[in-house]
């Protein structure tokens, strides 16, 4: 199943920003991508005209009580308005934001810093008469909301506990094997002949990506792995009936996501290994065990941060989409397996295998075999005419 291109809400002008995250009671959260927009580039809706409608007597008291250190936009703030939409709101004038944020509306406040310490330059301009920074008064914040956010009564187990429970299910069928470099466990619930089947038919797949792994998977987090950089704002969260149902929290990442998934995952030192190109495309879900906290990622969607937030295909760099896709496109529905074989093995050639005489082969031989059943699947025999030219290239390496 191949990866969904989702187009991002954001004009070429607009500069990538830091996110902020939303946190649900429910342990599922959503990330809000924030940018200031010239309103010239694309119409906005009225940033009062569609606002909630007020609220009940009971429900205004409650939230007065709560909220008091929200404007009262923010405290009739609806995510359901901002989830992808034809008619959905794209975001608040800056003005407007900074007005709030100077009569000290939190979350207003989150949301100007987000924006001013990532913006570009031109965005605001410096007031030679009294020497500040002064914010052009007709550029919107533009928020994007990601797919990430469930509107879901019930609470959402974190991949970490789901593995544990399922453990727990499996019982004595569990079958736990420890891969070469001490750096994987697979979960599996039958033994299996070779070692790149237990990847191929493992349950989970446990991965550590820090340097020293004599400690094990798991490892003590230090101060700076902390998730956000700001203090934790709660508004109030209304379901699809504009009914309040609870509270959720907004809070500014220390590291951006991408960055975070980048540094913690991709560039560790898991991923410079021969052998781990084959373990991780095999793996139908992983479990990222990072110094920085644990990532999540199975065959049908983008990979997650433990906090449930989700990587952004259309946010990531040239590089990072690359390696995406060539994981999403392992796939027995590939009508183009050789694009991805060779795009493996250009990977392959740039990582290192402390045994090269004894595992050039071996270390892809699992892949190989998965392509070469692919190749012979009758359901593309259609198309193979076009391929023979290059299949002498699946043989060898």
């Amino acid at each position: 199943m191949g990866l969904s291109r989702r187009r991002q809400l954001i004009p070429p002008a607009a500069s990538r920003s830091t996110p902020c995250t939303f946190v649900m009671l429910n342990r599922s959260t959503s990330l809000i991508s924030l940018a200031t927009i010239d309103p010239d580039i694309e119409r906005y809706r009225g940033d009062w005209n569609d606002d909630a409608l007020p609220l009940a007597i009971g429900a205004v008291h409650i939230q007065a009580e709560a909220e008091s250190s929200l404007c009262e936009r923010c405290q009739n703030f609806d995510i359901q308005s901002f989830t992808r939409s034809p008619n959905r709101r794209k975001g608040y004038l800056l003005k407007d934001v900074e007005t709030a944020a100077n009569q000290c509306c939190k979350f207003c406040g989150l949301l100007l810093d987000a924006v001013k310490n990532v913006e570009k330059p031109e965005y605001f301009y410096l007031n030679a008469f009294v020497g500040r920074t002064t914010i052009n008064p007709d550029l919107y914040v533009h928020i994007t909301i990601s797919e990430s956010y469930k509107d879901d009564a019930l609470a959402t187990p974190t991949p970490g506990l789901q593995a544990n429970r399922f453990l727990i299910k499996l019982g004595d069928r569990f079958s736990g094997v420890r891969s070469q470099s001490k750096h994987e466990i697979c979960i599996t619930a039958d033994p299996a002949p070779k070692m790149a089947q237990y990847y191929q038919f493992s349950v989970f797949t446990l991965a550590g990506t820090a340097e020293d792994m004599s400690g094990g998977l798991l490892q003590p987090y230090t101060k700076d792995a902390v998730l956000w950089s700001s203090k934790l704002v709660r508004l109030p969260y209304r379901d699809k009936t504009n009914t309040i149902t609870g509270n959720f929290y907004a809070y500014r990442r220390r590291v951006p996501l991408l960055n975070e998934y980048i540094n913690q995952v991709r560039s560790s030192i898991l991923f410079r290994r021969g052998w781990i190109l084959q373990e991780w495309l095999l793996s139908k879900r992983l479990l990222w065990y990072t110094p920085h906290g644990l990532f999540f990622k199975c065959q049908q969607e983008l990979p997650r941060s433990y906090d449930q937030s989700q990587l952004t295909f259309t946010r990531a760099g040239s590089e990072l989409q690359a390696h995406l896709q060539l994981k999403a496109s392992f796939h027995v529905s590939n009508s183009d397996i050789l694009g991805f074989w060779y795009h493996a093995l250009e990977v392959y050639s740039g990582q290192h295998l402390t045994k090269p005489d004894l595992d050039r082969i071996l270390a892809v031989a699992g892949l190989a075999k998965e392509v070469r059943l692919i190749l012979a699947n009758p359901k593309r025999l259609p198309s193979l005419d076009n391929e023979t030219q290059h299949e002498v290239y699946v043989a060898g390496l």
